[in-house]
């Protein structure tokens, strides 16, 4: 189950599914879901496996390490229940997803061992992955293949992921994403049923610490789906895929949108000490104040600076027509004129979104 949560919070339910995709079509592990898999899902399958197996598994798993611990670290997830899904997650990883036969064996045999399962529980156990696992390829193979197949092109081609994929993805996996809540309560609720007094303490444990990091998830991808994604979210730090293209410590020259449509200088130079609701031009201020309050990095300011740009547009595409009329309407006035609410929406869409980047340790450090 912590196995499981990992691969969503790196990847926004990618890395999950060549995991669900190699346990389901080794019949050595599950026979009887194999028999019921439709024949493109197998073509599909055999085709991802092809070309994962052109990575440099070592490489990769020093990377996901850096990663995983990176992601606990951030969130502060430190206890001991935390550090055993930590130290699973890593383990599990050492192993090509290609190999699954031997990354399933691992987790089941650290699942006997962390609540000392009899064999017969152990058997139940897996029986319940093998059915739920199997339900959810079925019903959502064919989101699983595309982003899966999306994400590996991507790294292929050595380019970073941007917020606006992260959004496209996150929005398109929500039924997944609810469905695959739903398959760890069974299993935790299944495993429970069949487990003693002092065994279930332990799992009580652990699912409380689980829970803690489900709910972290879900706010995260509430961002994510809004375009806040920022690459700390899932650990990348200043490796060569994961920072190629969103060092924000650069000089820039992007446009900041205001009344007419020109290139601006780079924000490292800007002045503008206030921003203003109702003039986009100002808006960069807000992203440069939120800069200084969390101490964003690299990352979180290319994501900042990402939806400022698009919001900062949308308002040019609404004023450029009309500013002749607007331009009529007294200075002191616009902040609450009709005509100028539109932009108004747009900057407390700004506003939230940005604030949203931040993670809670960045929060509660702005705060003391």
């Amino acid at each position: 189950m912590s196995t499981v949560h990992v691969a969503w919070a790196r990847a926004g339910l990618l890395t999950v599914a060549i995991l669900l995709g190699s346990f389901l079509v080794r019949r050595s592990v599950a026979d009887d879901v194999h028999e019921n898999l439709p024949e493109t899902i197998v073509r599909q399958f055999n085709g991802l496996e092809e070309q994962l197996e052109g990575f440099d598994w070592e490489e990769e798993h020093r990377r996901i390490t850096e990663m995983i611990d990176r992601v606990w670290e951030q969130n502060g997830w430190d206890g001991e229940a935390d550090l055993y899904a930590r130290d699973l997650a890593r383990d599990v990883a050492a192993i090509p997803p290609w190999k699954f036969t031997e990354r399933f064996g691992l987790f089941s045999q650290r699942i006997t061992e962390r609540y000392r399962l009899s064999p017969e529980q152990s058997g139940y156990f897996q029986g319940m992955m093998v059915r739920e696992l199997g339900g959810v390829l079925l019903k959502h193979g064919p989101t699983i293949f595309d982003q899966v197949r999306e994400v590996v092109e991507v790294r292929d081609r050595g380019e970073p992921f941007t917020a606006e994929q992260v959004a496209r993805w996150t929005n398109a996996s929500q039924t997944l994403f609810t469905d695959a809540r739903g398959v760890a309560d069974r299993v935790i609720a299944g495993l429970t049923s069949k487990l003693r007094p002092a065994q279930r303490k332990t799992l009580a444990r652990d699912v409380a610490a689980f829970d803690r990091r489900w709910d972290a998830l879900e706010e995260m991808r509430k961002r994510w789906k809004a375009g806040g994604w920022r690459p700390g979210d899932w650990g990348f730090g200043s490796g060569k895929v994961e920072s190629r293209g969103l060092d924000a410590s650069a000089p820039d020259a992007r446009p900041i949108a205001g009344g007419k449509a020109e290139p601006v200088k780079a924000w490292e130079n800007a002045r503008v000490s206030r921003w203003v609701a109702h003039d986009p031009s100002t808006w960069y201020s807000l992203v440069l104040d939120c800069q200084r309050r969390y101490d964003l990095d690299s990352g979180q300011m290319s994501a900042a600076r990402s939806i400022h740009d698009e919001l900062a547009e949308r308002a040019m595409a609404y004023t450029e027509p009309r500013s002749e009329a607007l331009e009529k309407i007294p200075p002191k006035d616009r902040s609450t004129h009709e005509a100028y609410g539109p932009v108004r929406v747009l900057f407390e869409q700004l506003q939230e979104r940005i604030e949203a980047i931040p993670t809670r340790k960045q929060q509660d450090q702005a705060r003391s």
